[in-house]
């Protein structure tokens, strides 16, 4: 069952820069050696994040792995994958970081260890994470509000 939940409101509004945090974010991950599964709202939007973790500097690459289909093997380490779909169908989630970029959490949700939520500065995805919220106040023990807008 999700322990937490966090809610990172960030100060740019692009997707660009919504994927400069996700590549903060993935660093930090990669470094705690935590498995996680980064879902995006289409194909594109994965396979710009793909490559973005895959092209740094020769000794911070971040490897990362593209999701197709529901079908492919859970990797036995643990590594990021990226996704616009679904979760491998065998996919232990009970360890897993899910991120959701310009998505709305789903039932789904409960099943992992952790949730974060990147919320680009717009209205309308501020007033989507407001639901969220409150949706995971009334699910979770933790929820936690990370507001990078101010500067």
């Amino acid at each position: 069952m999700t322990q937490r939940a966090d809610i990172y409101l960030i100060s740019g509004s692009t997707f660009s820069e919504v994927k400069d945090f996700c590549l903060r974010l993935c660093s930090k991950v990669w470094e705690q050696q935590l498995p996680a599964l980064i879902l995006t709202a289409t194909e594109h939007e994965s396979e710009l994040l793909h490559q973005t973790l895959w092209q740094q500097e020769s000794n911070s690459f971040i490897p990362s792995r593209l999701v197709s289909s529901a079908q492919e093997p859970a990797p036995a380490a643990p590594e990021i994958w990226i996704s616009h779909s679904a979760a491998p169908s065998n996919l232990d989630s009970s360890r897993y970081l899910l991120v959701l970029i310009n998505r709305q959490p789903e039932d789904a949700i409960e099943t992992f260890h952790r949730v974060a939520l990147v919320v680009p500065n717009q209205d309308t995805e501020i007033a989507k994470a407001r639901q969220s919220y409150r949706a995971f106040k009334a699910k979770l023990p933790e929820v936690h509000i990370h507001d990078m807008r101010r500067g």
